[in-house]
């Protein structure tokens, strides 16, 4: 083992023991309905605390934004083992990736929130996590995302604003069908695919702030018979109901 190796073990080292000091002091208890939450913000914590494992049976509800958490998110075992998890949030830290692989076991996790990372990728795994009703991985540095997406047929909201994609992989998103709110606004992209118009219940299609070369809408936005808050992209028109075709697109003005 080289100088820097041993320098970087150690100081992973005094992490885990740092994190493993953290005092579980503030549980809340909610007898109405069986939530049990455990806020672990603003801790300037680089790991998840091993500790939260004394909690494993019941924690419901994990708070740990605003602290330091990068790649290494958490020792193996950990979230994996909080097999009562509904909720997870990890919004303002410095993750690159989510620990997905670590979730694929908890069958209870409906939220997930990691917006204000520096997330790059979601990993196909994510589509294992069948009872997901919310994902926010707003504000962060995705430029594709996987297909896998598609498999979430619970999702109800998905928050993708502020990152970097220029596209949406092909039959994915009409997937999910249980889709309410879908926001991409301040993406790069440049068209939508015709599969968004196979989502039955979606109310809320947010657009704007995307490419230039955005120049048109996809006639299947017509059978989104629910939507009633939808922000195009600027210089956009909306599809006349008029066409003939439905799956043609409607150019913008000048």
């Amino acid at each position: 083992m080289d100088s820097d190796d041993g320098t970087q073990q150690q100081q992973s080292t005094k992490e885990y023991k740092k994190a493993s000091r953290v005092v579980l002091s503030r549980i809340q208890y909610c007898a109405t309905n069986r939530q049990r939450f455990l806020f672990l913000d603003k801790k300037g914590l680089t790991i998840v605390p091993p500790s939260v494992l004394s909690t494993a049976r019941t924690l419901t509800d994990l708070y740990l934004f605003n602290n330091d958490l990068g790649p290494e998110v958490t020792p193996a075992g950990v979230l994996s083992g909080l097999t009562a998890l509904h909720s997870l949030f990890l919004s303002h830290n410095n993750l690159t990736t989510l620990p997905i692989p670590e979730l694929t076991s908890l069958a209870h996790l409906t939220l997930l929130q990691a917006d204000y990372n520096h997330v790059t990728h979601i990993q196909p795994e994510i589509g294992r996590l069948r009872n997901l009703r919310i994902l926010d991985v707003s504000n962060n540095w995705l430029t594709i995302l996987p297909r896998e997406l598609g498999q979430l047929s619970t999702l109800k909201r998905l928050y993708l604003w502020s990152n970097r994609i220029d596209a949406l992989p092909k039959d994915t998103i009409g997937h999910m069908q249980s889709l309410v709110a879908l926001h991409l606004q301040d993406n790069r992209l440049v068209s939508l695919p015709p599969d968004i118009g196979h989502l039955p219940i979606l109310e809320t299609l947010r657009l704007e702030n995307n490419s230039a070369q955005f120049s048109a809408l996809p006639m299947v936005v017509l059978r989104l018979g629910y939507l009633s808050n939808l922000a195009p992209p600027a210089g956009c028109l909306l599809p006349s109901a008029t066409s003939a075709d439905d799956t043609s697109t409607l150019a913008t003005s000048d």
